[in-house]
């Protein structure tokens, strides 16, 4: 999934280099410094870009208000539950999927989201993403091939390990592919709307 998220936002910046020259040139020349696209540094830059291009368009633009992250989030964590609910998964990680079902609203906060121009996540979702981020490359990496196959106990008893669960995990991969497909939608009718 992380992957696939990474060929998204790639794909979504060449969009926006294909129509706004300025930013074709910061893109071949690697100004923005893009990597991979998975940090989220790379998905911050991405959507400050899109929202920028946006607001050339349309100056009044507000993605805080045009973005419906309440929504989002409760077809996210729906979509989360009902997919996993009878899974494999939900058995082999009973606790993580328990913990998933009952905390969920807790940890995952629609407030949290799109909070202005420039950022896409608050510092706590941010540190949740962090998480993510490190598991995707030991895993892309193989890093878990010279590593305890269990967590010792000071890893268990991390007051945020409780995040490192699959379920959450899933969830903020596809929050954020959420709201980047209903930002790109907006992109595209304003480039629309402008007949560019």
């Amino acid at each position: 999934m992380t992957g696939s998220q990474e060929q998204k936002m790639k794909c979504v910046a060449w969009e926006m280099a294909t129509i706004d020259y300025d930013y074709r040139r910061v893109l071949l020349n690697n100004d923005d410094k893009l990597g991979e696209c998975s940090s989220f540094v790379d998905k911050n830059k991405i959507y400050k870009r899109l929202v920028m291009q946006i607001k050339n368009f349309d100056s009044a633009f507000d993605p805080t208000k045009a973005v419906n992250t309440k929504m989002i989030l409760k077809k996210t964590t729906r979509y989360i539950g009902d997919v996993f609910n009878k899974s494999n998964l939900s058995v082999w990680a009973q606790s993580s999927f328990i913990w998933f079902k009952n905390n969920h609203k807790t940890h995952l906060k629609h407030e949290h989201l799109v909070r202005q121009d420039t950022v896409l996540f608050e510092d706590s979702f941010q540190k949740k993403y962090e998480l993510l981020f490190k598991h995707r490359n030991r895993i892309a990496h193989n890093t878990h091939s010279y590593q305890q196959n269990l967590p010792t106990l000071k890893t268990l008893g991390r007051e945020d390990y409780v995040f490192e669960n699959y379920f959450l995990y899933f969830s903020i991969l596809v929050l954020i592919d959420e709201i980047f497909m209903e930002l790109y939608e907006k992109y595209l009718d304003a480039v629309e709307d402008n007949k560019i």
